[in-house]
């Protein structure tokens, strides 16, 4: 489904976030607010706001180039029963479509900090789609139902 041309017209929203917690925090009222007017069902709404947190903290942890400059641009389109997650960043090239996921551990004492992220893209979305564009920019699509 390719990108609204007037988010607004078609029940969509478009937010530049810092690649940071304060950008973060500052983004993830308006998102939820949007979200919640779409009629989206909390758990689905629920999954957007924790994998917009997962792409955007990536960013800068990761990604970014320069941190103090690393922004995210999401596309949020919702309906009432689906959600279409669009983040184009400019930081390095990574497709987390086709990384390796971390293995499960065995126990608790096992368990290391981190590297959950890939698990938790691809087990709360129904698609997940990344493409390098020509101009060096990473563009991620995730359709939650």
């Amino acid at each position: 489904m390719p990108l609204a041309t007037d988010p607004e017209e078609a029940g969509a929203i478009r937010l530049a976030i810092h690649a940071s917690s304060s950008g973060l925090a500052e983004a993830q009222p308006r998102l939820r607010a949007f979200l919640d007017a779409r009629g989206l069902p909390g758990g689905i709404a629920d999954r957007a706001e924790l994998l917009v947190e997962e792409v955007v903290m990536n960013v800068a942890m990761h990604g970014a180039e320069d941190a103090a400059t690393a922004e995210v641009e999401l596309l949020a389109e919702a309906g009432p029963d689906r959600c279409v997650l669009v983040f184009e960043d400019s930081g390095r090239a990574f497709d987390p479509t086709a990384g390796e996921l971390k293995e499960r551990p065995l126990s608790l004492a096992d368990a290391e900090p981190g590297g959950l992220g890939l698990v938790l893209m691809r087990r709360l979305t129904r698609e997940l789609a990344y493409q390098r564009l020509p101009e060096g920019r990473n563009r991620l699509r995730m359709v939650l139902l």
